[in-house]
């Protein structure tokens, strides 16, 4: 089969170069996950001076839509979902305590008008019970404070 270098986001490898990064220190950038240009800046940065940094590339045999083999979302494993952006990922596994996530070549779809102002009033209805429930736990709070002002005001006469 024919050899070629490993596929990457062909955008994204133009903007890095224009920082004035080789096209080598690029790839090697965005084939070791970074997902955006601050990534491969880090990484390039970070990389600078290791001895391999400006060997060749390793090629790989070219697959049947190879060009397309970008990934374009990052996956829970466990659940399947979907995510945009690493900072998406982030927030989700900090808030589930998940782990494991992989780089997914299926593209996460955006929201439909309907969709999104479905997703706003489900929030705005999340927000109204968070506020909801804060307040009941306050006002038995304040009732408590009140309680105990009155018995140390008793206690004091």
């Amino acid at each position: 089969p024919e050899m070629v270098l490993p596929p990457v986001d062909e955008a994204l490898l133009a903007k890095v170069m224009e920082l004035g990064f080789e096209e080598v220190r690029a790839r090697k950038a965005l084939l070791s996950g970074a997902g955006n240009v601050e990534g491969a800046l880090q990484w390039c940065l970070d990389h600078a001076e290791d001895e391999d940094i400006d060997a060749p590339i390793d090629l790989v045999p070219a697959t049947a839509g190879s060009e397309t083999a970008v990934a374009k979302s990052i996956k829970c494993v466990a659940t399947g979902r979907l995510f945009r952006s690493m900072t998406e990922a982030q927030a989700y596994a900090e808030k589930t305590g998940r782990t494991e996530f992989e780089e997914c070549t299926e593209e996460k779809k955006a929201l439909t008008e309907d969709e999104k102002k479905a997703k706003v009033a489900e929030l705005k209805a999340l927000a109204a019970r968070r506020r909801a429930e804060k307040a009941d736990v306050e006002k038995v709070d304040d009732i408590e404070r009140e309680k105990k002002r009155r018995e140390e005001g008793k206690d004091l006469g």
